[in-house]
């Protein structure tokens, strides 16, 4: 019989992980489970659940505990084949299993065969339609904004600041928001079965878990690594996310455990880990170190994904190789590469010259594992693909002899083109456009060459991805007093394009300006008249929908309130949704106050075009519109299609603070909606009470080399991008 005091331990002091494991933990059967023959009812899962969810009520009116247990330290020369592993946790109980058909699992599930693409609460993010239209094409402007907007967007900061019932406010009655949240949540998983339904509370109770609440973090844990076994693939991939999302230290060592398929992670998941799991468990790793303050912590699952990607080749899945490049690349490290060894002892800069012989765990050590998987033509193109942005990432920090040495590496491969794979090229441009800067050094100036030698380049993604970096490397002062030159001739180039370019690349040229200019503002410089007046007039002059939602981007990053008016026109001439969804978003970033009527025109009429109504929404709040959270948490109660429940979730997400959780929970535990409307209040519960400014997806989405995107990255359905 399931005991509620395994769920409940009493508090005990953090075990050190280095000597030992993890006390036993069972975790508590779901409904799901029981129908199959489980060896819990109903009834007991319910009390477990709703125990957990009043411990969190006492909890959050304490201080919460800090999070003190150490990772067990990588060790310095690892034995050939063997992998460091913290102590496997014991296995997950289960009762005999009545006999039933498993969930069709998604292509690279064990065994299976590809499923029907997923529906529901995964979103298509790469491949975009709308009312019947088209996919985007790959060199779409669109596509790149999709997946690079949140570096642009602060709209939770925005809504933070109208109102005091937020996250951000740190308060005691924030803290109680959340706990009711939680605890709408946690209910919801003790009875619901439905899949969308199932992965979006997963997702929500990983984004509604703050500081106070990773109080009870061990019990999460495992709630949330319960469902990771579950027989239907798409609930036990997105219940890794989950842990590595939460980011507790508690779940790290069974992502690893996951991520290596070993003994353990097969206890996780009662049998061989998928290839899909695999790769989300990388992911989640990569989230966790991102999202982590614990160089401890950073440091295990940098370790566990380079061990990971060089014994890649042995499950011949590139997909997964891919997943651990880009997880990697993630995992922050300190500056100058000083790294804690065994309690103390710090380490400085490269050693030798030899491959290999750099000091273990070191900023040089990473950068020349990924620099040999990388010249290694045997290797996957998907995930080379993505070895040039690790790097850039890597280079950001590391002292002036490694930078450069990176800056070489990446030049290099544009300098190879014509014998190098697509992805690669396309990587590297986007990757120099991170690490490069404005001043004169050496490294510098020869990655700008390179980039506007990559303005020719053979490859048009190539050649429309260059602008971007280039705009952002002339935004960044780097060692220079006066980056003006820099910015100068970039601009020359960038008006060229706008004025006498190709239709695409006009469309880029106009985005990459606004970068430009929102560069310049950063610096604390006077933005660019003859930029501002040659957007103004591509405005007037553009008539189809996309070139018109490029230059309105533009504008809105380049804050030039000088063109609200021409905006205002757009907004009441383009007809088409996504078109004008982004000069709704444009009019957002310029905070024009006469934009706001016409906005909240638009949205009462957008139900049924849920991008329109998500973008008219981040508008609006980042007006400070004050209606605007009541008047969504009314679409979405009212809704009745997918597509206005998905539009309303997604707007309310956005743009909603923690006065909507009564109603959203609410909503998640009215048995008389339909699943997908309890799925999508799931998703706007997540949102709304999540502790980050920014989605937690955007760790993986900013800079990434999205056309050599892996399908567990993003395939339009079922990737970790997808998820809402």
């Amino acid at each position: 019989m399931f005991r509620v005091e395994r769920l409940l331990p009493a508090p005990s002091p953090e075990p050190d992980l280095r000597v030992v494991a993890r006390g036993p933990c069972e975790s508590p059967p779901r409904a799901a489970d029981a129908r199959r023959g489980g060896s819990s009812s109903r009834p007991w899962v319910w009390l477990a659940l709703i125990a957990l969810s009043t411990a969190f009520s006492i909890a959050l009116s304490t201080t919460a505990r800090p999070h003190g247990a150490v990772f067990p330290p990588p060790p310095t020369g690892p034995t050939p084949g063997e992998v460091p592993a913290p102590t496997p946790p014991p296995a997950r109980p289960s009762g005999p299993s009545a006999p039933s058909a498993p969930a069709a699992p998604l292509p690279g599930a064990t065994g299976g065969t590809p499923a029907s693409i997923p529906t529901g609460v995964r979103s298509p993010l790469a491949a975009i339609s709308t009312g019947g239209a088209l996919p985007l094409e790959p060199t779409s402007w669109e596509l790149w904004w999709r997946y690079n907007r949140d570096a642009f967007l602060d709209v939770k900061a925005r809504v933070e600041s109208a109102g005091p019932a937020t996250l951000g406010s740190a308060s005691g009655a924030a803290d109680e928001h959340v706990a009711r949240g939680i605890e709408a949540v946690i209910l919801a998983l003790s009875r619901e079965e439905q899949r969308d339904l199932v992965s979006s509370l997963l997702v929500a109770l990983a984004r509604s878990c703050d500081d106070a609440a990773l109080a009870r973090g061990p019990e999460i844990t495992r709630l949330l690594g319960s469902f990771v076994a579950d027989p239907d693939q798409e609930i036990g991939e997105t219940a890794a996310t989950a842990l590595g999302i939460l980011r507790h230290h508690a779940a790290i060592p069974d992502l690893a455990a996951l991520l290596r398929d070993d003994e353990a992670g097969r206890k996780l998941t009662r049998g061989r880990v998928s290839t899909r799991t695999r790769a989300f468990a990388a992911y989640a790793l990569g989230i966790a170190a991102a999202r982590s303050e614990r160089e401890d912590l950073r440091a295990f699952a940098g370790h566990h994904l380079q061990r990971a990607l060089e014994t890649s080749r042995s499950v011949a899945s590139p997909d997964l190789a891919a997943a651990c490049v880009i997880a990697l690349g993630l995992v922050p490290m300190e500056p100058g590469d000083v790294v804690d060894l065994d309690g103390g002892v710090s380490i400085r800069g490269r050693a030798g010259g030899a491959k290999g012989a750099f000091p273990p765990r070191s900023r040089a050590a990473r950068t020349d594992a990924l620099v040999r998987y990388l010249e290694d033509s045997t290797q996957p193109e998907i995930a080379r693909a993505h070895v040039p942005d690790a790097l850039a990432r890597l280079g950001v920090g590391a002292d002036a002899e490694l930078r450069a040495e990176i800056a070489r590496v990446l030049a290099s491969v544009l300098e190879r083109q014509s014998r190098e794979d697509a992805g690669v090229v396309r990587g590297a441009v986007l990757a120099l456009g991170r690490l490069a800067d404005a001043d004169f050094d050496a490294a510098d100036a020869r990655m700008r060459a390179t980039l506007k030698r990559a303005l020719d380049a053979s490859d048009a993604q190539a050649r429309l991805f260059a602008l971007v970096s280039l705009a952002q490397v002339a935004g960044r002062r780097g060692d220079s007093d006066d980056p003006r030159a820099v910015q100068s001739e970039v601009q020359s180039l960038l008006l060229e394009r706008l004025a006498r370019g190709k239709a695409r690349e006009r469309s880029w040229s106009a985005i990459a300006l606004g970068i430009l200019e929102r560069g310049r503002a950063a610096l604390q410089q006077d933005g660019s008249p003859a930029v501002r007046a040659a957007l103004r007039r591509a405005l007037t002059d553009a008539s189809a929908p996309d070139q018109v939602g490029a230059i309105a981007i533009g504008i809105g990053l380049c804050a030039d309130r000088t063109a609200t008016k021409e905006l205002l026109n757009k907004l009441e001439d383009v007809r088409d949704p996504v078109g004008r969804g982004h000069v709704a978003t444009a009019l957002g970033l310029l905070r024009a106050p006469e934009a706001v009527a016409p906005l909240r025109a638009i949205l009462t009429k957008s139900r049924f075009q849920p991008e329109l109504m998500r973008e008219t929404a981040i508008a609006l709040a980042l007006l400070g519109d004050a209606d605007l959270e009541a008047t969504l948490l009314e679409s979405l109660r009212n809704a009745r299609s997918l597509a206005s429940q998905a539009g309303s979730a997604r707007a309310l997400g956005f743009a909603g603070t923690l006065r909507s959780v009564d109603s959203l929970a609410k909503m998640l535990g009215d048995s008389s909606l339909t699943a997908g409307a309890r799925a999508f209040s799931a998703v706007a519960l997540g949102m709304v009470c999540d502790r980050e400014r920014t989605p937690w997806n955007a760790f993986l989405s900013i800079g990434v080399n999205y056309p050599s995107a892996p399908p567990t990255l993003s395939d339009g359905s079922a990737g970790i991008l997808d998820i809402l």
